[in-house]
């Protein structure tokens, strides 16, 4: 497997995805898909209620997170820099979440339609990117 994008889980009931170790571009962890050296979150199981990131992970791939709506709450370590475009884009349920002080660039319309969201705590300077 060479590529992942927001559809390729979109509307399953999976909880968890595993990567054989074998794989040449992907590694899974706790049954969510990173790059092969696991830095960057690529995709999470839409049917997953909760996310706890490792703490060697850096950043959060675009589109992470589309439309897990069941995902309610997230931790993410203090070595996360970067949150990329939509990673949050349809979580519904999501009522709040913190941004470790690490992170310094969180892009375009990462909570667009998180409707539940109440709080975002955020604890850095951050610059906004495209």
């Amino acid at each position: 497997m060479t590529g992942i994008n927001e559809l390729t889980f979109y509307g399953s009931a999976l909880t968890d995805i595993i990567v054989y170790s074998d794989n040449n571009d992907y590694a899974s962890i706790d049954g969510i898909v990173y790059n092969k050296d696991t830095s960057t979150l690529i995709c999470c199981p839409p049917a997953r209620k909760s996310v706890s990131i490792p703490n060697h992970v850096t950043a959060i791939n675009d589109r992470a997170f589309w439309y897990c709506k069941a995902l309610t709450s997230a931790t993410m370590p203090n070595t996360m820099t970067t949150i990329g475009k939509f990673a949050f884009f349809g979580c519904t349920t999501l009522t709040s979440i913190t941004i470790p002080n690490s992170v310094t660039t969180i892009c375009d319309y990462v909570f667009m339609q998180c409707y539940a969201l109440e709080t975002i705590e955020n604890q850095s300077e951050i610059s906004q990117t495209s």
